[in-house]
């Protein structure tokens, strides 16, 4: 502990603010503190002289551990497990497949839930109510045009359940209205249409089908 708060305070070359007392790193940092950038020139094949700065051994190790630690939180948070015995289940599920396409599909950044289900007490579905909440909206939009349509609209199923007659009246209307329209039974077939319909429209058939159901 002594070497370490004498090396908090008083060792020279240490540009840093962290505490030496509790720091994870300083065994790096003191055996490696005299290491400083070094800078050179280098003549490119056209000509041209650039100039390159090394970083130390040191800083490296630090860089790399930190980015370890930031990778595997992103990991556990798309590889956690999810219960597909709901139809909540099945929208984080779909919802973390679009964050792993995000880079062959962006237009998924704009995908959203609208959260019209579960249960709420009596007060609160009243409040709902007078701000605009109505039943039977699709689960699922994505303001994306494609083709002959102004975007896509999902209603998710998990089971046995079936679209109710407010939903499938929502549906109607908004195909009427010029979107895509679709239910989906479990989040593998809502990607697979939102993958046809981004990727592949020709390949999309007409709206107004039924997904993934067995």
């Amino acid at each position: 502990m002594r070497q370490r708060l004498k090396h908090w305070l008083f060792q020279r070359g240490k540009n840093c603010k962290h505490c030496c007392l509790w720091c994870e790193y300083y065994d790096l940092c003191s055996g490696e503190i005299g290491q400083e950038r070094q800078t050179y020139k280098a003549r490119m094949p056209d000509g041209r002289e650039i100039v390159i700065k090394t970083v130390p051994e040191r800083e490296r190790q630090i860089q790399r551990r930190i980015m370890e630690k930031y990778m595997w939180k992103v990991r556990r948070e798309y590889m956690r497990n999810f219960r597909l015995n709901d139809e909540s289940g099945h929208q984080e599920a779909l919802f973390s497949w679009a964050g792993y396409q995000l880079g062959r599909m962006p237009e998924l950044e704009y995908m959203y839930h609208v959260p019209n289900g579960g249960k709420r007490d009596a007060a609160t579905a009243t409040a709902l109510k007078r701000q605009g909440v109505k039943a039977g909206v699709p689960d699922i939009h994505l303001p994306v045009a494609r083709g002959e349509y102004h975007g896509l609209y999902i209603e998710l199923k998990a089971g046995r359940n079936v679209p109710t007659e407010k939903q499938l009246r929502w549906l109607i209307f908004l195909r009427q209205q010029g979107y895509f329209t679709a239910v989906c039974y479990g989040w593998q077939a809502a990607a697979e249409l939102i993958e046809k319909y981004l990727l592949r429209i020709k390949d999309l058939g007409e709206a107004g089908q039924i997904w993934g159901k067995e």
